[in-house]
């Protein structure tokens, strides 16, 4: 595979678009994430279950199997211990209740979805504060100690 070059530049480019267009189309695209787990979706069930799921380990990397995003994240996170990848896509429905209760709980809806000791902390580039803003700075190790 062919590694394409990148920057922190392109890092903060990438994050900062990824933001604008979540702020800008984020109820939309939630419910479109809600609508997609079906009919007999249930939201609190589906809070729960991920509750769950995001505590089975210190990091918990909800992903797609060939997203670049989940791809870089499993590749970072591969020199810790206690790292679960779930992948949503071979799940089925259960991975689209998934899917639309991460959205509910974080307004986030592009992957991966990242918990480290159950709590939510974005994705690779984005969200609050996110998973390689964590590493760069040294607090995802100190989340883990």
């Amino acid at each position: 595979m062919r590694r394409v070059p990148t920057s922190p530049y392109t890092h903060r480019l990438v994050a900062r678009i990824v933001k604008e267009e979540g702020e800008y189309l984020a109820d939309w695209k939630v419910a479109k994430i809600v609508e997609a787990a079906g009919p007999q979706f249930d939201a609190a069930a589906a809070r729960e279950d991920l509750r769950k799921e995001a505590m089975k380990a210190d990091v918990v990397v909800f992903s797609f199997t060939d997203c670049p995003w989940c791809v870089a994240a499993k590749r970072l996170l591969a020199a810790y211990d206690s790292v679960l990848d779930i992948d949503l896509e071979p799940l089925g429905q259960r991975g689209k209740t998934l899917r639309a209760a991460i959205a509910l709980e974080t307004g986030r809806t592009s992957m991966p979805a990242v918990y480290v000791r159950g709590e939510a902390i974005g994705g690779y580039t984005d969200g609050t504060p996110g998973l390689l803003a964590l590493h760069r700075t040294g607090e995802l190790d100190r989340r883990l100690m």
